[in-house]
């Protein structure tokens, strides 16, 4: 009789050896913000806005005074024909 071990053994880890980090996961909404022909894009779920077309009705919750802020800048700072996408974390509409 031939034995074979097809996995290996798997050494143990000491408890005392180990140190643990504990993490969240935050998730956020979908956002991404453009440039295209000079203006800023906003886009979110199904919809893409201008900065004027925003409302509190269909933003997500405090990103208009946030683009009120720093809507230039990130203007400024993005290439024609670009985006920038990412989460929108903050509480719901």
């Amino acid at each position: 009789m031939i034995k074979k071990s097809i996995y290996p053994k798997t050494s143990r880890i000491n408890a005392r050896e180990v140190t643990f980090t504990v993490t969240e996961k935050i998730d956020g909404s979908n956002l991404v913000f453009a440039k295209l022909n000079g203006e800023l894009l906003i886009c979110q779920r199904n919809y893409i806005f201008t900065r004027d077309e925003l409302d509190k009705h269909n933003s997500y919750a405090g990103l208009i005074g946030w683009l009120e802020e720093y809507g230039d800048t990130l203007l400024n700072l993005l290439n024609e024909k670009s985006a920038i996408c990412g989460e929108w974390i903050a509480f719901g509409k």
